[in-house]
C-alpha cells in the first residue's frame, strides 16, 4: 500500500529549473498584474539575487542564501523588509499549483524587521 501512494504522489525532485531560468517566467505572468514600478522593482531584485544564485536550482536555494543575499546589500530595516518580501512573493509563486517547483519557500524563516508605524515625534506639529 505505501509503494502505491508514492508512485501516485512523487514528483521527480520538483523541478530541475534554476533560478535564472525561473524568474523571467514569474515577472512576465505576473507583468499585467503589477504597476510599473513595482514590476521594475521585482525585476531589478531578482535580477540582482540572480547574479548570487542564478545557475542553482531552485531546490538548492535556502534560507542561508537569502539571508547572506539581504547582507550582502547592507539591507537593514525597511530596505531588508522590501527586499526580503520580493523574493518572498517569487518563491511562494513557486511553490503554488500549477508550478509546484519547489516543497517549501526558503525566505519563510527569514526574520522580518518590526518598522514603527505613524509620523516620527520629531516631524509632528507643535501644541
Amino acid at each position: 500500500m505505501p509503494a502505491d501512494w508514492l508512485l501516485r504522489t512523487f514528483r521527480d525532485t520538483l523541478t530541475q529549473k534554476t533560478f535564472a531560468e525561473s524568474f523571467p517566467i514569474f515577472l512576465e505572468e505576473r507583468r499585467a498584474h503589477l504597476r510599473r514600478t513595482t514590476y521594475q522593482d521585482y525585476k531589478t531584485r531578482l535580477t540582482s539575487f540572480a547574479y548570487v544564485v542564478g545557475s542553482r536550482k531552485l531546490s538548492e536555494i535556502g534560507t542561508g542564501d537569502v539571508i547572506e543575499f539581504l547582507k550582502s546589500h547592507k539591507a537593514t530595516g525597511k530596505w531588508w523588509n522590501n527586499l526580503r518580501a520580493d523574493l518572498n512573493a517569487f518563491f511562494v509563486w513557486c511553490e503554488k499549483p500549477p508550478r509546484k517547483w519547489i516543497a517549501s519557500n526558503p525566505v519563510k524563516d527569514v526574520e522580518k524587521f518590526e518598522i514603527a508605524q505613524g509620523i516620527p515625534r520629531f516631524c509632528r506639529p507643535k501644541r
